[in-house]
């Protein structure tokens, strides 16, 4: 093992391209998860093809907001709620754009998807929020 391998390990935490390969899966997992919910909940078929159709654009605001990221170097910090909130708004902003240019925009889906996407793009990251103010909160009291 190399020395960032042997820190890794005894910190348990995690390198910051594991970081970003990591919260970008789990953003998409969300995007797909949300599709294909939204497929099962309307009697809708659930081949691959077809969740993947209502998905594409949500993952490719989703990889929009992801260049800003970079663009902005905050792609370092992907797992921070800040850097959910440029992704979400980007994922909303193209995803909602494009079904409201189709014409398949109905308030209710609106509405619905807004706030899926905002509670799965931000949810996660709140928890990696509180699991680090947890472990740094646990730190403290260990160090007295």
């Amino acid at each position: 093992m190399t020395d960032v391998d042997d820190r890794t390990a005894a910190t348990g935490r995690i390198g910051p391209v594991n970081t970003v390969v990591l919260a970008a899966l789990l953003d998409a997992i969300v995007i797909v998860g949300f599709a294909t919910a939204g497929r099962a909940s309307h009697g809708g078929a659930q081949d691959a093809s077809q969740v993947l159709a209502v998905a594409a654009p949500f993952a490719a605001g989703a990889a929009i907001g992801w260049l800003v990221l970079g663009a902005a170097r905050r792609w370092r910090r992907a797992d921070r709620i800040s850097s959910g909130a440029i992704v979400a708004a980007a994922t909303l902003g193209v995803g909602l754009g494009y079904r409201i240019a189709v014409g398949a925009g109905a308030p209710a889906f609106l509405v619905v998807a807004t706030l899926t996407l905002l509670a799965g793009l931000l949810g996660w990251r709140a928890l990696v929020a509180l699991v680090r103010a947890l472990a740094r909160r646990a730190a403290s009291a260990g160090a007295r």
